[in-house]
C-alpha cells in the first residue's frame, strides 16, 4: 500500500528540510492507511480489543525533500 502526500510548512525543520518527526509522522499515517485497507479499521481494532505493536521505525534518506515535494509512503 503506498500513500502520497505533499510537505508542507508545519513539516520543515530549521534548515528547511522535510523533518524527522514529519517522516515518522507520515510513516504511522501510512501504516494507519494500510491496516485499514487490509480490513483493520481503528474500530476493528477496538472492536477485537488488539492493536498492533510498533517495536521499530526505520528510515532511510535517499534525498532531502523541500517545501512542495511529493512524497510516496509504502509499507512492507
Amino acid at each position: 500500500v503506498e500513500q502520497r502526500y505533499v510537505v508542507r510548512w508545519g513539516d520543515l525543520d530549521a534548515n528547511g528540510h522535510l523533518a524527522n518527526r514529519a517522516i515518522l509522522d507520515l510513516a504511522g499515517d501510512a501504516r494507519v492507511q494500510a491496516f485499514a485497507a487490509m480490513g483493520f479499521s481503528a474500530d476493528r481494532f477496538l472492536k477485537e480489543k488488539f492493536n498492533p505493536v510498533i517495536r521499530r521505525d526505520t528510515l532511510q534518506y535517499y534525498r532531502e525533500l523541500m517545501l512542495g515535494a511529493t512524497v510516496v509512503v509504502s509499507m512492507e
